[in-house]
């Protein structure tokens, strides 16, 4: 991921409770979620679940990053799937791109 914005709007989010990532956390929140990203490295078949369930849900879905860099931004292992929670960190992440 290149974007050195989104990788602090990440941050910031995460700071302050408008995110979750992770498969389980995930899909536990989907309901309050505002905007999904997947890493590009993500599980095809996940990847295309996550996707159908936001198309229903009219989550905007963002396909981005790997893996092992949301790993790094969080302190935690690698994840591949992010959800924010909040419509104005949602809103600075599509703008950036």
């Amino acid at each position: 991921m290149e974007n050195r914005e989104i990788l602090s709007i990440l941050g910031l989010a995460r700071k302050a409770g408008k995110l979750v990532y992770g498969h389980d956390a995930v899909l536990r929140n989907f309901q309050r979620g505002k905007l999904l990203i997947i890493s590009l490295d993500y599980s095809r078949r996940e990847s295309s679940y996550l996707r159908r369930l936001a198309v229903r849900n009219n989550i905007p879905v963002l396909f981005l990053g790997t893996k092992s860099e949301f790993g790094r931004i969080f302190g935690s292992s690698p994840t591949g799937v992010i959800l924010i929670t909040d419509r104005h960190f949602a809103n600075k992440i599509k703008k950036l791109l």
